[in-house]
């Protein structure tokens, strides 16, 4: 659970409040008072929320950070999760774009002499197949002819995101 230092005056934590250090005494009222408002505006930061109530996250692991720390990895962990956020959105973006013209890219496959059967080594089914990314849309894959195959929709499922042929 980390605590965080704002210049040596005050330190904060949701667990434990805003404690004064004794160095804030060698320090001018208006420099603590504004060190103590500053503390008490990252109270609910859900980072350190999430590593001090529940013990989760990157900054569980710190016992002690200086508020330029805390603010670095806070931005990093902001970042990351707006990542991750984006990843989701236009993987489903360019799903949506690739499941309106499924039927003209089974033709396609077909036509460039894919055979029409689940390419799981030994399955052979031919029944309400799926076509499947090798590479996956959320790793980088195309809709490329190249990059897709046949599968039967448990084979499919059991792959997820994971890539082979």
């Amino acid at each position: 659970m980390p605590l965080i230092d704002i210049k040596n005056i005050v330190s904060f934590s949701p667990n434990y409040g805003v404690l004064i250090k004794r160095e804030a005494i060698n320090h001018n009222a208006e420099e603590v008072l504004e060190s103590i408002r500053l503390a008490w505006s990252y109270m609910d930061d859900e980072y350190l929320v999430d590593a001090c109530c529940g013990g989760n996250g990157e900054l569980a692991k710190y016992s002690k950070l200086t508020f330029d720390e805390f603010l670095e990895i806070r931005e990093r962990l902001r970042i990351q999760s707006e990542t991750k956020t984006a990843k989701k959105l236009h993987t489903k973006t360019r799903r949506t774009e690739f499941n309106t013209s499924r039927s003209q890219i089974v033709l396609a496959l077909i036509e460039n002499g894919v055979p029409y059967t689940c390419s799981h080594s030994g399955c052979g089914q031919t029944i309400d197949l799926t076509v499947d990314h090798i590479v996956p849309l959320s790793r980088g894959g195309s809709d490329e002819l190249s990059n897709l195959q046949f599968l039967c929709r448990s084979h499919n499922s059991s792959k997820g995101d994971k890539h082979y042929a």
